[in-house]
Parts: C-alpha cells; structure tokens; sequence
C-alpha cells in the first residue's frame, strides 16, 4: 500500500491545501488542534476531476456561530478551485473512542455550495446550531485518517483522533454502501471502487484506496463481475469507458453480503451498554472539561 507526503503531491493540490490551512489557522486560531488530510490524496492516487481533497478538522471546543460564519465565508471564497473540498471539524473532546453514527461541530462540501452562501447571507445568527449533527461516514473517514491520513497542522492523525471500534467502522461503511446502491445510476464508478475497497475491508481488515480496492476484490467477485471492476479500475486511472449497469449492482450486493457478514461477526450483547456508557463518558467530558 502506498501513501504520500507532502512533497509527493501536485502542485496544484499543494496550494490548495495550503489556502485551506492558513484558512482554518486564520478562522479558528487558538481553538485549532490540527488539519489533517486523508482520503485519495494521503493515499497518493489522487485524480484530477474525480477526487475532492478530503479534510478533519480537530477543534479543542464547539465553534461558535461567528467562527462558522466567518469559516464558512472562506470555504465559499475558495470557491472549489481547483479541486472540491470536503471538511468536517471535530471536536477534540469527544472521547477516546469514537460513536457511530459520529458527532460532528461543522460540515462543508461543494454540494452544500447554495445552503452556505443562504445562511452566510442572513448573518451569523443562522450558523447557531446549525451544520452540527451526526455522520453516517465519519467513523470510517476517521478510522482512514487515523490509518494512513496526512497531518497538514499539528500531530500526528492517530494522536489527534479517537480509535474507531470495527463494528463502527463496518456500519459506516455499509452506510456509505446502501447511498451507493441508491445512487449507483448516477455515480457508478463511485459505487464499483467503494464496492471492492468494502470488501477488502471485509476480508482482511485493511484500509485500502480507491485505486487499490480492484485488485484486492477480484478473487472475491462473481466472474461475470470481474471485468466491470477492473474496467472501473481502468476508468479511475484516467482512461474512458462505460459500466454494465447490471454488474454494478452485483459489486454492491456481494459487497454488502461481505459487510453484513463481517458486522455481525463484532456484535455483541454489550453493544448496547457500551454505547450507553460512552455517551455518558463523552458528556462529562463535554460538561466538564479538562483543565
């Protein structure tokens, strides 16, 4: 498995991240505790027109409605160029461990493009509460970022963010498998590349890109599936093509067979208290902060 480091990445992507952080530095200033990369970028197989640059975001508090505004205000004058952003901040006093689905303090993508500039236009009252929430993905975002993710600001990923139980990780990612299935018309590729990766997961516990997925799934697919998924590999790598409609759904089924498989391998009668006990334990740490 590969990965990059700063100096291994395009120019491009290199001064776009770093509008990003003197962004995040000017924005949130005492409270930041680290930028870190992480998705097809830290894994070094970026590409161009595919790949959004992915980023957490670690904050030592909630950002409060004028930080978001003015963060906000950034993020929409980066305008996506030249590639598209998605950051998410998380609040460094969650917990050792982190909840499935996960809390987040802030959340921003280009398809949430229109949204921001309404609630940017009304004023920093309309960021109150607002953008914070749970994400289905962010488990498996963490556990990647802590995996092989790309510290931009401050520490190291895994000393900045919480451990990632596997049941967690595989629920993440069956979530992220069933929008695939929905939208698999729409962004076939998508849904062949995190298909495969799933079910590397699944099989052997690894963490792999989009890129490396293919190759680590093909023993595992039908036959008649093989070919789509290697077309899609070919795809990625930037040649030109199509994908059988029918195959795609297959990669996903057997996908979320794996998924389904492997879970219910990590369920445990105290799955329940445990996430019990780790709410409480995170809100104590929220309502009393350590000093």
């Amino acid at each position: 498995m590969g990965g990059a480091t700063a100096d291994a990445l395009p120019e491009e992507v290199v001064a776009a991240l770093t509008g990003v952080c003197d962004l995040c530095a000017r924005c949130i200033g005492q409270r930041l505790r680290g930028v870190l990369l992480h998705g097809s970028a830290a894994m070094g197989c970026f590409r161009a027109g595919l790949s959004d640059l992915d980023i957490l975001l670690v904050a030592e508090t909630p950002l409060p409605p004028h930080v978001r505004h003015r963060f906000s205000t950034g993020l929409l004058g980066l305008g996506g160029r030249p590639h598209p952003i998605e950051i998410s901040v998380i609040d460094s006093r969650r917990g050792a461990v982190l909840m499935h689905p996960t809390p987040f303090d802030f959340h921003y993508s280009e398809a949430h493009r229109a949204a921001t500039a309404e609630r940017i236009a009304t004023g920093p009252l309309s960021f109150r509460g607002h953008a914070a929430g749970h994400d289905a993905d962010l488990a498996a975002h963490v556990a990647m970022a802590r995996a092989r993710g790309l510290a931009l600001i401050g520490s190291a990923p895994r000393d900045l963010l919480p451990a990632v139980r596997v049941c967690d990780l595989l629920h993440a990612v069956a979530a992220d498998l069933r929008w695939a299935m929905e939208n698999a018309r729409s962004s076939p590729l998508y849904a062949v590349l995190n298909a495969c990766r799933a079910i590397a997961l699944a099989e052997s516990g690894v963490l792999l890109s989009k890129a490396e997925g293919v190759a680590a799934a093909l023993p595992r697919l039908a036959v008649r599936s093989r070919s789509t998924a290697r077309r899609a590999g070919k795809i990625y790598a930037g040649e030109t093509g199509a994908l059988d409609p029918a195959q795609v759904t297959s990669i996903l089924d057997r996908a979320i067979e794996f998924i389904g498989v492997r879970a219910n391998r990590h369920l445990t009668p105290d799955r329940f208290s445990d996430t019990i006990i780790m709410v409480i334990s995170q809100f104590a740490q929220w309502w009393w902060p350590p000093r």
